[in-house]
Parts: structure tokens; C-alpha cells; sequence
């Protein structure tokens, strides 16, 4: 029996687009249009030693799997800040007279973060991914609430996931293409999404703000890990990106900063994170 061209064609044509559809044929959660689908994987965390920049604790290098998550192609901006700080009658943050709108949030302290994560899963009808109890946060990890992504994610997803095609940078070789830093930022925020995207489709993962991370603070322990999210504990979080003041070596996906929970920066701030069903 011959087959006629014209229905290979058309065959040919549906397979492409489920092939191109990944967060439709691989979750069963809807995905919003302002967060990508990170396809789950295996990833070398940290650095090589021949690695240009690099810091002594983006070793020793493992591997780490990562489960399937989704996470905001966008860093959280003032105008979506400003809205949390409405409903709830926080004071809002200061935006050093930069401008508010579509720059990214800044000025926020880590439980800030969260208490935004909070209030964003109710406004969308999801259920928290945080209890809050005290100085105490927990998170319940198959919550569909919004979260802060642990360090693994944020770098398994900086470095494109499985559509990763090892750049030093996320998204490119280029940081003048991908990136606001200290040689084309003038020393300022600037509005989210005006750079490059990366393979993933998310903005800013160079540049721009640092943005808090889950995980405190800690070496990397040696071997191989699934998930992993941080110690139990410690004095400091993990900020996770580089900013518009720092220099290019900042903007390599292994790059690592610390800061105190309690403070409150001009160059920090957060996307959000999404937990998905296991299979």
C-alpha cells in the first residue's frame, strides 16, 4: 500500500508539535505562561579547577539529579512586590529612585521572599509551600504553592537543564548579549527580561540582582546526590546570579554568594519556584 505524501506530511507535522510542546507532554500541571517547565535531570554542580573566576567553594564538583520543577522566567518585580505590600500593609521596599514598575525587587530580606511566596500561591488559589512559625520556615515539598528554588535548581536551570549547550555564561558566551553587569549597567537595576533569554526561556540568570536561594549556606559534601537542599542550618543563605555591579566572572552559572537572612541589599532579589507531582 502507498502512503500518500501528504499524510506523512501531516504525521510528520503532529509529531513536531507535541515534540515542541514539553510542558503539556511531560507534566500534568498547566504551566503560566511567565514560568518555564525545567525538564528533571543529572547536572555537574560546581566549577572545574581550570575554570576562569573561579572561587574555592564551587567544589568539589558532583553530580546531582534534579526532579522536574517549574520556575518564573522572570526575576519578582516591584510592580508584583508592590501589590503583596498593598494587600498585606507592608511598607514598600526602596527602589533608590532608580524607578519601581518592571525593575526587579530589591531591598528584600530572605523571609520576605517567602512570606511573598505565601501570599502569591492564595492569591492563585494554590496551596503554600511554606509554615511559618517564629523565626522557624519549613517547606513542604509537594506543595503546589510557590517556593525559592534550593541552589541545584537554580543552577541545573541557569545552565539550560537538558537543553544545556555549556556556555560559560547563562545563555551564551556573550554577557553584553545576556547580562547587566559592571560594564553595561551603569550601576543600576534595569527592567527584567531586556537581555537574552537562555535555552530554558528565563531571563536574567546573569546580571541584573542576586536572587535568594532555599539552602543555607555550607561546602559542597562529596558523592553523588538527588535533590539536595542545603544543610539543616547555618548562619547565612545562598544568593545565587550576580548583579549589575559585579564583574563578568560573577556571571558564570557555578558562581556562589552568602548573604545574612536579615539583610536587606540593593542588588538582591527572587524569582519563584514551583514544586511538580512525582511521577
Amino acid at each position: 500500500m502507498r502512503v500518500r505524501p501528504s499524510f506523512v506530511s501531516a504525521f510528520l507535522f503532529f509529531l513536531a508539535i507535541l515534540s515542541a510542546a514539553p510542558s503539556q507532554a511531560q507534566t500534568d500541571v498547566r504551566v503560566p505562561d511567565w514560568m518555564a517547565f525545567v525538564e528533571g535531570g543529572a547536572f555537574t554542580q560546581g566549577s572545574p579547577d581550570s575554570e576562569t573566576g573561579r572561587s574555592f567553594d564551587e567544589g568539589p564538583r558532583r553530580e546531582v539529579t534534579v526532579s522536574s520543577f517549574l520556575l518564573a522566567k522572570r526575576e519578582v518585580t516591584f510592580d508584583e512586590y508592590d501589590e503583596f505590600c498593598a494587600a498585606t500593609g507592608r511598607t514598600r521596599p526602596d527602589d533608590k529612585g532608580w524607578g519601581r514598575w518592571t525593575r526587579p525587587v530589591i531591598n528584600v530580606v530572605w523571609r520576605d521572599a517567602v512570606e511573598y511566596c505565601n501570599w502569591r500561591s492564595k492569591k492563585d488559589g494554590l496551596r503554600p509551600a511554606y509554615t511559618l512559625s517564629g523565626d522557624s520556615v519549613t517547606c513542604d515539598w509537594s506543595a503546589e504553592g510557590y517556593r525559592l528554588p534550593t541552589e541545584a535548581e537554580w543552577e541545573y536551570a541557569a545552565r539550560g537543564g537538558k537543553k544545556g549547550r555549556g556556555f560559560a555564561y547563562p545563555g551564551g558566551n556573550d554577557p553584553e548579549a545576556l547580562a547587566w553587569y559592571s560594564l553595561n549597567a551603569g550601576n543600576r537595576t534595569h527592567p527584567v527580561g531586556g537581555k537574552a533569554p537562555n535555552e530554558l526561556d528565563l531571563f536574567d540568570m546573569a546580571g541584573n540582582v542576586w536572587e535568594w536561594c532555599w539552602d543555607w549556606y555550607a561546602g559542597y559534601p562529596a558523592g553523588k546526590v538527588s535533590d539536595p537542599r542545603g544543610p539543616e542550618g547555618a548562619a547565612l543563605k545562598v544568593v545565587r546570579g550576580g548583579a549589575y555591579f559585579n564583574v563578568v566572572s560573577n556571571l558564570r552559572p557555578a558562581r556562589r554568594w552568602f548573604v545574612d537572612p536579615a539583610y536587606k541589599f540593593d542588588y538582591l532579589g527572587f524569582r519563584l519556584a514551583r514544586s511538580l507531582p512525582r511521577r
